[in-house]
């Protein structure tokens, strides 16, 4: 239990610390871009383009979003390629040779069978997972921009406050930020939709890895 404790405390710290330094060199190297000396980019994208998308955004929460969604896939990749040298070997070791004539097929046997029915469920769950998920990269990256802008209108109303007391002009002002609100609902929405069939796809392949292997395995059982 020690050991485990230790183990998982270090894993943490390390894991959060590599995030930060990664985040703090990119913010800074960001941010020396954005604001420098000889080219101006944070004028010029103002001043000629006109519609920059949120450089604030794009440095304090992109950046953020990145190293962390980097450094777990990263060490959650590394875990995996461990678990599948230590369990390929297992499964291998645990597969009969399986003849194919046993099924109605031709008299060929395969080894490791247990082998590569774990690695063609896998492969299979891991492209059907992909198929319904990938659009939420562009989702993700689309709720982000219209959090920005609704976050901007914020801004903008707190400071307009005078202007908005002398001229009565609450109602106007809670108008605005409704209509600016409301795509963010509308994003948020399309996410969860998205959301909901991976999930529902996760459950159904994590609830029938218990089943399908006694049931590949069930021919060489009753052999």
């Amino acid at each position: 239990l020690a050991q485990y404790l230790l183990y998982s405390t270090l894993a943490f710290v390390c894991t959060q610390q590599l995030s930060l330094r990664w985040r703090k060199s990119m913010t800074d190297t960001t941010t020396n871009k954005w604001l420098d000396k000889d080219t101006k980019p944070y004028y010029r994208l103002q001043a000629i383009y006109g519609n920059t998308d949120n450089p604030d955004q794009r440095i304090e929460d992109d950046i953020k979003k990145y190293t962390d969604s980097a450094t777990s896939l990263t060490i959650n990749a590394v875990d995996s390629v461990l678990k599948l040298a230590t369990f390929s070997e297992i499964l291998w070791n645990l597969s009969t040779p399986f003849n194919l004539a046993s099924v109605g097929g031709p008299n060929v046997n395969i080894d490791g069978l247990m082998f590569w029915a774990a690695f063609g469920y896998s492969m299979f769950g891991t492209r059907l997972t992909h198929a319904i998920g990938k659009s939420l990269s562009d989702q993700n990256a689309e709720l982000q921009k219209r959090t920005a802008t609704y976050r901007f209108n914020l801004m903008r109303t707190k400071e307009s406050v005078d202007t908005i007391a002398m001229n009565d002009g609450e109602d106007v002002e809670k108008n605005n930020l409704r209509k600016a609100f409301t795509p963010v609902v509308e994003a948020t929405g399309d996410i969860i939709s998205t959301q909901k069939q991976v999930v529902f796809l996760q459950s159904l392949f994590g609830n029938l890895s218990y089943p399908v292997p006694y049931f590949i395995s069930a021919p060489s059982i009753f052999t």
